[in-house]
């Protein structure tokens, strides 16, 4: 099938799938909604239709019912088509009115501290109303007066001059800007924004707490993150402001959050749910099973509903629970005792990021509790030596109208009846898939089209062919000239790679030998062609192949190609993973593309994760569009010959080149694992790196260092199968500061170089970390530190942005 085939499908109409609904008695119709729009907030609202009793809207392929005329977006991130259309017994449906919602696009920010050039605000929490402070910018640390200052939301509140001066106006309630301060170094702007409570004395009345003590509440808003320089435990300079975004909902049995994972770059979603008294967090995974998981407390206990705060803490609140605060100008929650767990479960419920809360305060206006402030204690463990002070600003809705999203499993081809319309085309589906995931070859093309947000001038257009047998998966690069017409080019790379079946439960990753990367060679006409085995995988060699692990359910619209039989399916906007499983390449960088799968625009049509399945009942095709923050792009794939034993094949010469490989074993102890150290070359006197066989030198280092290990300690090999496996990257000496008012430890730095989950997580290979030092007698702390009772050795594994490290050091004993 050819690629522009693939597109032009996107231009069909798409039917969403759905039950048939009776149309009522045909000579009475409500009118449709009128003056429907929508807000940047994402709050949709309509006029009043007579004699309706309810509304349906539809946002994306989702229907929502309600009584209300109005809604709340769940999702504001991303653009969507917005219809509602009203109902009522004894009438037929109105007509569909219809609106756009654009998402507000902010660039990502993660907590990143040491950027090229940093901006940061010294900035009070709130300024009371028709008073004046001066704010202080610095840049890289210090101060300085070569910003420009801006009010950049709520300057019908405050103003600021070229001095950093804020004015705040005369407010009746309390009022949410935010001020920007920008440098210009070198022709590039550097810039930070923070935000700013200008703050009216009112009075808190009964009423108020009462209008948000409901079940179902909604909280939006944001962390603002105030990074410092760490010196011994104190604050030091400030390094940088960040900001980013928390949504959460709930009703008192359901907890949803939307926030954004910084390390990723990307906002995420949880499901949370009450079961049997237990926070209980639900998912659904791409083959539409439920999966709940426990949430656990900071001792790894199950976690209590109650203890969550997963729930409208305002419940049962008087006003004698709340003093004004004469500093910060507002109420603040006063707990009762050290027991009283109110504020903590208040901050929890408005915000999914870990923080320890020690304020909780109210944001009035126009007689309206409008919002809460709270103010979290320092975090050393957000951005790596640095203390971050978080603090959380975010408003309040309460009522009926508070849209709480749940997730749940998909309806599958057969909890339809047999033979309707949904039936017979998700039945298509699941066939093809079935027989994708059992072909034993096939010939795999992807079309690969990249941008940058960073620069015009980035275009790539590349792409590569494999070859799928029962034991080989064999790949070529190259780049396209003239993509998508009738003279395609392809200019193939010096690049040849892929996977070995060593036997049922061992397969080979293997490059080409520079000496044979000549085009003479890549094309396999060459004798001399050879390569060497780069990873070993102690798996069945089905996973080193498109896994196509996915159910039929998860894609919920389709679209029918009338002219060639064909249909393509749609995923539902929770599944876009579902792209991680349509190939597979070599690497950990080409598997981001498909975890980071998402609806986009191409040529102002909607790009959601798609598969193609052809008239016979074969899948042959896939797409998606994807979002990595500073590069976005579309990654196309055809399927072809499958099971076609003259066509999927491998050149004979490459295929006996590859067979003479030798074979690379999983690394089986610390003998075969080598550490890099820095040391002086005793002719030149010029630094180089020497490698060490690990299991001789980390002993010898730690006693070097006056912190020798216990007596018969054995070091945990995290090469083990059941572990980390082939992952290791490197290891070095290095010093590690587990307290910061304590002088750092002589340690070991190891580094794994592990798959991403497809949550945008290493969480996997941070669990098999875990269940295998437990197997050895360790058990962690609170701070993530693992220790042996028979032993002084201590093991930290570390989450570095996404990147795994593996910290060891010796702890002296009395």
């Amino acid at each position: 099938m050819k690629l522009r085939k693939i597109i032009s499908v996107l231009l069909v109409a798409v039917l969403t799938l759905s039950l048939a609904v009776s149309c009522g008695d045909e000579e009475k119709q409500l009118a449709a909604p009128e003056e429907l729009q929508v807000s940047e907030a994402g709050v949709v609202t309509w006029k009043a239709v007579e004699n309706a009793t309810g509304y349906v809207v539809t946002v994306g392929d989702k229907e929502n019912a309600t009584t209300e005329t109005k809604f709340t977006l769940a999702d504001t991130t991303v653009d969507c088509m917005i219809t509602v259309y009203a109902t009522a017994d004894g009438y037929k449906n109105s007509d569909a009115a219809k609106t756009q919602f654009t998402a507000k696009k902010t660039p990502v920010t993660p907590v990143d501290p040491t950027p090229e050039h940093t901006v940061a605000i010294s900035a009070p929490d709130n300024v009371k109303s028709g008073k004046r402070v001066q704010l202080s910018a610095l840049v890289d640390g210090e101060k300085t007066n070569r910003v420009e200052w801006s009010v950049t939301k709520g300057g019908d509140y405050a103003g600021i001059n070229g001095d950093g001066v804020l004015t705040a106006g005369e407010v009746t309630g309390d009022k949410i800007i935010e001020v920007t301060a920008a440098a210009t170094i070198d022709g590039k702007t550097y810039a930070a924004t923070t935000s700013i409570v200008i703050a009216a004395k009112t009075e808190l009345t009964q009423a108020m707490l009462d209008a948000i003590a409901k079940e179902k509440v909604a909280f939006e808003g944001f962390v603002r993150l105030d990074v410092y320089e760490n010196r011994l435990g104190v604050k030091g300079k400030l390094n940088s402001t960040y900001m980013s975004t928390v949504r959460t909902a709930m009703d008192g049995s359901h907890w949803f959050a939307q926030y954004m994972n910084m390390s990723a770059g990307v906002n995420q979603n949880i499901f949370s749910e009450n079961k049997n008294g237990i926070a209980t967090q639900i998912g659904v995974n791409l083959m539409n099973e439920e999966q709940n998981y426990t949430m656990r407390d900071d001792s790894g206990n199950a976690l209590t509903w109650e203890a969550s705060g997963f729930y409208n803490s305002f419940i049962g609140l008087t006003v004698s629970d709340f003093e004004f605060n004469t500093d910060s100008w507002r109420y603040e929650y006063k707990a009762k005792d050290s027991n009283d767990k109110t504020i903590a479960r208040m901050a929890s419920a408005a915000n999914p990021y870990t923080m320890t809360a020690k304020t909780l305060e109210l944001i009035i206006d126009d007689g309206e509790i409008m919002g809460i402030y709270s103010l979290a204690e320092d975090d050393l463990n957000m951005a790596q030596g640095y203390i971050t002070e978080p603090r959380l600003y975010a408003v309040i809705d309460a009522g009926e109208n508070v849209n709480v999203p749940t997730i749940g499993k998909y309806k599958n081809y057969n909890d339809y009846a047999i033979d309707s319309a949904e039936y017979n085309v998700l039945k298509k589906l699941h066939d093809a898939v079935e027989k994708a995931r059992n072909a034993e070859r096939y010939n795999v093309r992807i079309t690969h089209v990249q941008n940058s947000n960073l620069t015009s001038s980035l275009n790539i257009i590349e792409g590569y062919e494999e070859v799928v047998t029962p034991d080989k998966c064999y790949f070529r690069e190259y780049d396209i000239r003239r993509q998508g017409t009738a003279t395609e080019e392809h200019i193939y790379r010096d690049k040849q790679y892929g996977y070995r079946k060593v036997s049922n439960e061992l397969y080979n990753s293997f490059y080409v030998n520079d000496k044979s990367s000549k085009e003479e060679g890549a094309t396999g006409t060459d004798e001399t062609v050879s390569f060497s085995a780069t990873r070993a995988f102690a798996a069945d060699f089905r996973e080193a192949k498109p896994s196509f692990a996915f159910s039929e359910a998860i894609f919920t619209s389709y679209a029918n190609d009338e002219e060639d039989g064909s249909t393509t399916y749609y995923v539902d906007e929770n599944m876009y993973s579902v792209a991680t499983t349509f190939y597979k390449g070599l690497g950990n960088d080409i598997a981001l593309y498909g975890i980071f799968a998402t609806m986009g625009y191409v040529n102002n049509v909607e790009f959601k994760p798609f598969v193609t399945v052809d008239k016979n009942g074969t899948l042959v095709g896939a797409g998606f569009f994807y979002n990595m923050s500073y590069m976005y792009g579309v990654m196309l794939v055809e399927y072809n010959d499958v099971n076609d034993a003259e066509k999927a094949v491998i050149d004979s010469k490459i295929a006996a080149a590859i067979d003479a490989t030798p074979v690379r074993n999983l690394p089986a102890s610390w003998d075969e694992i080598n550490i890099v150290v820095t040391e002086k070359d005793a002719e030149t006197g010029k630094d180089v790196d020497v490698f060490h066989k690990a299991s001789e030198y980390i002993p010898s280092y730690f006693t070097s260092a006056n912190t020798p290990l216990t007596e018969g300690t054995e070091i945990p090999f995290f090469g083990v199968k059941e572990c980390l496996g082939d992952t290791y990257g490197f290891g070095q000496t290095t010093r590690y500061r587990v307290e910061t008012n304590q002088a750092p430890k002589y340690a070991i730095l190891l580094y794994y170089d592990v798959p991403l989950d497809i949550n945008y997580s290493i969480q996997s290979s941070l669990d098999k970390i875990d269940a295998y030092l437990r197997t050895l007698g360790y058990t962690p702390d609170k701070k993530g530190a693992y220790r042996n009772p028979g032993n002084n050795l201590v093991i930290v594994p570390v989450d570095a942005s996404l990147d795994l490290n593996i910290y060891m050091y010796v702890e002296n004993k009395a």
